[in-house]
């Protein structure tokens, strides 16, 4: 595991070495999610929290049915 360094500074702005940004594919402007486990902070790319989500979704739909056209099948049956 690779360790990175920054400083606090005002307004406890932390800014990410180039190098951690550039492994990453973080670019300004770009979101991040940050969660607290426990005394540590996680932090990934938006992008990142998506794919997670996604992988996620698809262990409980193995047959890889289309889940949005599910939902649009199901209300139309409920509106019928």
């Amino acid at each position: 595991m690779q360790e990175y360094k920054a400083i606090i500074s005002e307004g406890g702005r932390i800014s990410l070495p180039a190098s951690l940004r550039e492994k990453l594919f973080l670019k300004v402007g770009q979101e991040v999610i940050m969660q607290l486990h426990g005394d540590e902070i996680h932090m990934f790319s938006l992008a990142k929290a998506v794919k997670r989500a996604q992988e996620m979704v698809r262990k409980y739909n193995p047959t890889k049915k289309s889940l949005t056209k599910a939902l649009f099948d199901m209300r139309r049956e409920d509106n019928s």
